[in-house]
């Protein structure tokens, strides 16, 4: 029943229609108009985009050369710009300008 609603939620349905459907294929009981219509609102709410999110895990290898190299072209930037423009955290930049002493 879950991919029958799926497929119909995606062709652009209306609740009243894909309840009809479903009912008629699953039996009179098998959702009510108001339950399809919750649905399609919780399901409109999620994104179904196949495009890489952002995910947790291993950070960035910094490299202490390019830390180097900005560090040379600006000896008054901060923590947190440097992090902006290396792209990982302030701890990371933190302890390599530790090493970097």
């Amino acid at each position: 029943m879950i991919n029958s609603f799926l497929y119909e939620f995606h062709t652009n349905a209306n609740a009243t229609d894909v309840a009809e459907n479903i009912c008629n294929a699953y039996g009179d009981k098998a959702i009510s108009v108001s339950q399809c219509q919750r649905w399609f609102k919780k399901l409109r709410s999620v994104d179904f985009s196949l495009q890489d999110l952002p995910r947790l895990g291993a950070e960035k290898v910094l490299d202490n050369i390019d830390l180097r190299v900005l560090i040379k072209s600006d000896n008054t930037q901060t923590v947190v710009q440097l992090t902006e423009q290396l792209g990982c955290s302030e701890s990371t930049v933190y302890n390599h300008l530790k090493i970097l002493e």
